[in-house]
């Protein structure tokens, strides 16, 4: 199955088109959202995870939800509506099946199939978001494609030879189909959120966006985020002002302007002992390092330790380093990390990405560091600690 294509088809499971609040949209009473379910065919899955959409598991919490004689239920208490995603791991390659659904007031059930042309997972409810958005996302390019897929299977005109798996001349002339389906899809849920600014376009906006990002990062040259910066300020920029959606787009939007040359995203964030501190008044006058890491990142670990030294030769010369680790639901990992590594400087934390570091800096994984100089422009994204020094003794002989 074509990867690039499967991300897509999933897309399509955020259309709801009700409104789920309106253009002033504010945080509500919180609610219960229920879920029941079924998983078919896949009697090896003990359990499922949920975990709001298109968060990195290692950075928010993630709930683990039992499964038992193949079915579940879970209730949720949300103060908003919002993404979620609810999968099942079956192989330890990292293969899933999965679904995405709104949290709504009220009951979903929800089927997880196993079955590789089971690519949409069935959401039955009468709570409007979700009902539309099995709708809509039966009614796509590639659900279409993968149905014919199996009926040619239940057919037998799929394979020449169901021995040697070769496929009929019906079969790959699919499969072609299948192959380019993908960007005949994207431009179509981008038709949408632009022609449908209801709440759940909203959200399916901020889901393009984020998938997006990072090959912009990479590929300054990608269409998409073009696009999709043009599609904020015309539909989205006045609507739903009060949803913490809201500033996650920003913010995201922000953290294509994080270059060399550009100047740094302050922020404020708290020390393991409670206090807060703003990003430029530690930095304010000085040549800083902003490291930011994470307890359960590894090659960010051995950065910083990386980077001790030259803190140590430098921290008299105008020289400072500030760290944020980024940790979920506690900082107890955190506080045996540093007492190991034995980091010299000050560490924040941004805890289950709620300050939103990482959003403003554009970072999809664990780690990023940018050297920024005494004016606050970025001197260098990603430096290694030879670098570091290089440009530290190059800068900071000319003051001397």
């Amino acid at each position: 199955m074509n990867k690039g294509v499967y991300q897509c088809v999933l897309l399509v499971l955020f259309f709801s088109g009700m409104v789920a609040c309106s253009d002033r949209s504010k945080q509500t009473v919180p609610f219960e959202c229920m879920l029941e379910g079924e998983v078919k065919g896949w009697s090896e899955c003990s359990s499922l995870a949920l975990i709001e959409a298109e968060k990195r598991e290692e950075a928010v919490p993630v709930v683990s939800i039992p499964v038992v004689g193949g079915k579940f239920e879970y209730t949720f208490r949300d103060s908003v509506n919002r993404l979620y995603q609810l999968y099942g791991k079956f192989d330890e390659g990292n293969r899933r099946r999965r679904v995405e659904f709104i949290s709504e007031k009220g009951k979903l059930f929800v089927e997880l199939s196993r079955d590789e042309e089971e690519l949409i997972s069935q959401i039955r409810t009468d709570l409007p978001f979700n009902k539309e958005l099995q709708l809509v996302a039966d009614s796509s390019i590639a659900v279409k494609l993968f149905t014919k897929r199996k009926q040619m299977k239940a057919d037998g005109l799929y394979y020449l030879s169901e021995e040697y798996k070769e496929l009929s001349e019906a079969a790959k002339q699919l499969e072609g189909e299948i192959f380019f389906s993908q960007n005949p899809e994207r431009e179509r849920l981008f038709e949408y959120v632009r022609t449908h600014p209801t709440f759940t376009g909203f959200c399916l906006y901020k889901w393009l966006l984020l998938k997006n990002i990072g090959p912009f990062l990479s590929f300054p040259s990608d269409p998409n985020i073009p696009v999709l910066k043009e599609i904020y300020e015309t539909v989205y920029k006045e609507k739903y002002t009060d949803h913490p959606y809201q500033k996650e787009i920003k913010d995201m939007l922000g953290s294509l302007d994080v270059k060399e040359g550009a100047s740094f995203v302050d922020f404020v964030a708290p020390d393991l002992n409670g206090n807060q501190y703003r990003l430029s008044d530690l930095i304010k006058g000085k040549y800083a390092l902003l490291d930011l890491w994470a307890s359960w990142c590894g090659p960010c670990r051995s950065y910083s330790k990386d980077m001790k030294p030259v803190y140590e030769r430098y921290k008299n010369r105008g020289f400072t380093v500030v760290g944020v680790a980024r940790e979920v639901n506690d900082t107890e990992a955190m506080r045996r990390a540093i007492e190991k590594d034995g980091y010299p400087w000050i560490n924040l934390f941004d805890l289950n990405d709620q300050v939103g570091v990482w959003t403003k800096y554009g970072v999809l994984s664990a780690g990023r560091r940018l050297l920024i100089n005494p004016t606050g422009k970025i001197l260098a994204l990603d430096p290694q600690s030879e670098e570091v020094e290089k440009l530290l003794e190059k800068y900071l002989n000319k003051t001397l």
